[in-house]
């Protein structure tokens, strides 16, 4: 995972994707720069989700220090942990992003 995380992708495979989201959002009026801007933001998005996914899930009930919800310093924090997951932010997450994007292009 660390090789991952710390190394950037440029391998032929990953220039022609970028290639063609730029020529995409391009086709769309986004000036090529902007495209640019929405692509790596988006990248980093959904490898930065990815990567708390993977760090966090392993293990994860073995090291949470949350409070217990019959513990008196259970809190505000420790009730939302408790009624979310670890990835149902994701969805909401891109398309608050997205809808940014088309906003800032206006």
């Amino acid at each position: 995972m660390q090789v991952f995380a710390t190394r950037p992708v440029r391998s032929p495979a990953a220039i022609d994707t970028g290639v063609k989201m730029l020529t995409k959002l391009h086709a769309d009026g986004i000036p090529p720069a902007h495209a640019l801007r929405i692509a790596r933001c988006l990248r980093e998005f959904i490898i930065g989700h990815a990567l708390a996914i993977a760090m966090t899930k392993p293990g994860a009930e073995r090291r949470s220090r949350k409070p217990r919800p019959d513990s008196p310093d259970y809190n505000l924090l420790a009730e939302a942990a408790d009624t979310t997951t670890l990835d149902d932010h994701f969805e909401p997450g891109l398309t608050a992003i997205l809808h940014g994007f088309q906003h800032s292009a206006d």
